[in-house]
């Protein structure tokens, strides 16, 4: 699994409305100690994520979306040319994911305001 994935950079003025992930590859027996942790940034450093999101207590299911938590209430509006960066940093020695195939989203809307 990448440890940074750059989902690119906003061309309107949006809402961000969920981030997930769907791996090809379950994880299993994540605890508090072995886990994956996923963070997500708008830009270099604004936190998008309420906190971040952990496989312990949560695990992902193979070929299923796995939402990636509540969103920064503030953070979530995207401005033209901000960029969303998803952080995944392997805690311990959770499952091995080196060999899934994982894609990366972000569902947005349009602000209308």
């Amino acid at each position: 699994m990448p440890e940074n994935q750059l989902l690119g950079s906003v061309t309107v003025k949006s809402v961000l409305t969920k981030l997930s992930i769907v791996s090809d590859t379950a994880t299993t027996s994540s605890s508090g100690s072995d886990n994956w942790q996923f963070d997500a940034y708008k830009n270099a450093s604004t936190a998008l994520l309420s906190s971040a999101k952990t496989t312990s207590g949560a695990e992902i299911a193979a070929n299923t979306e796995y939402d990636l938590g509540t969103l920064n209430a503030t953070n979530k509006y995207l401005a033209v040319g901000d960029t969303i960066r998803i952080q995944v940093t392997k805690n311990g020695t959770p499952t091995d994911l080196s060999g899934a195939k994982v894609a990366f989203q972000a569902h947005v809307r349009k602000d209308l305001a």
